[in-house]
């Protein structure tokens, strides 16, 4: 089922544009799935020694997606609506674009 934040034991998942992946959060952070809100902000960063340089910066408001300016992507400073997405019953992100791939091969 396509929705725009995910519960999976405990861990809510949402599709980040800005990084083109999921990023997730656990039931530490305050939560209200009824209005999309997810406070205090959401800082994923790269692990060090990683050659990906990845920092993004966000706070989730009212189902929007509100990227701060330490962001290090296309988004920075940018403020903007959630992404529905998919996940499988054992919380794997379903990624839209391999299934439309796997959908021709066939």
């Amino acid at each position: 089922m396509k929705k725009k934040l995910h519960n999976f034991k405990n861990l809510y998942s949402f599709y980040c544009p800005g990084c083109e992946r999921i990023h997730q959060v656990n039931n530490k952070w305050k939560i209200n799935i009824s209005n999309l809100t997810i406070s205090p902000s959401i800082l994923v960063t790269s692990p060090k020694g990683s050659d990906d340089r990845t920092r993004c910066h966000s706070y989730i408001k009212e189902g929007k997606i509100q990227y701060l300016g330490d962001c290090n992507h296309k988004f920075r400073g940018v403020t903007i609506p959630m992404i529905e997405f998919e996940m499988s019953e054992n919380g794997d992100y379903i990624d839209p674009f391999y299934e439309d791939f796997k959908k021709k091969d066939n």
